[in-house]
């Protein structure tokens, strides 16, 4: 993570409040700390960055998580997925797209490197061929939905689509409650498995 660190420590909005060499540090420092953001890999001593994930979701369910790890394998990918983690980014990232992805996260977007979501597209890809989605979305709640899965912010939404910031957010509760999804992780699940978007 040296490497992260030093891309971090080069942004004057953004602090490192704490490095810890396991899950278990990490737990620790954030029963006793206010944190907005959680960067962990995947692969760590003690405890995986999954089960990290899952008990900072549990416990610190205000917490945002990114993952950043040098593998976006299937089963990595769906995993990270499965405990809905905000954001994925490969350890190979520019600083650039770290910056952002961190910004994004932190105002309540989300951040899935495109590989990430090619790797996941591709994994659903021949169940989605012969899955038919039972939910039916306007023009608009699809347009939505593709600025969501593209990271875009609700304010730059609303811009784009010359709507008002709360006229978005209606939408985004529209298709949370019509996909079942609980949070806007599982929403762009939803919307890759049955290809209702582009990646």
């Amino acid at each position: 993570m040296d490497g992260i660190r030093n891309m971090l420590r080069k942004t004057d909005d953004i602090w490192i409040v704490g490095e810890f060499m396991d899950g278990r540090e990490a737990l620790d420092f954030l029963a006793h700390n206010e944190v907005d953001l959680l960067i962990t890999d995947l692969q760590m001593p003690k405890m995986s960055g999954i089960d990290l994930c899952k008990k900072v979701k549990a416990s610190f369910p205000a917490l945002k998580v990114l993952v950043l790890s040098m593998h976006h394998d299937p089963e990595s990918v769906q995993q990270v997925f499965d405990v809905q983690a905000e954001g994925f980014l490969l350890k190979n990232t520019s600083r650039r797209e770290l910056q952002e992805a961190i910004y994004r996260v932190i105002e309540g977007g989300t951040y899935y490197s495109r590989e990430v979501l090619q790797t996941m597209l591709q994994k659903v890809m021949p169940a989605a061929n012969t899955l038919v989605s039972h939910v039916e979305l306007t023009t608009r709640e699809r347009e939505v939905l593709q600025l969501i899965a593209e990271e875009y912010t609700t304010a730059e939404i609303a811009k784009k689509l010359f709507i008002s910031p709360r006229t978005v957010e209606t939408y985004r509760k529209h298709l949370l409650q019509k996909t079942e999804a609980r949070s806007v992780v599982g929403l762009i699940r939803f919307a890759i498995k049955h290809q209702l978007i582009q990646v």
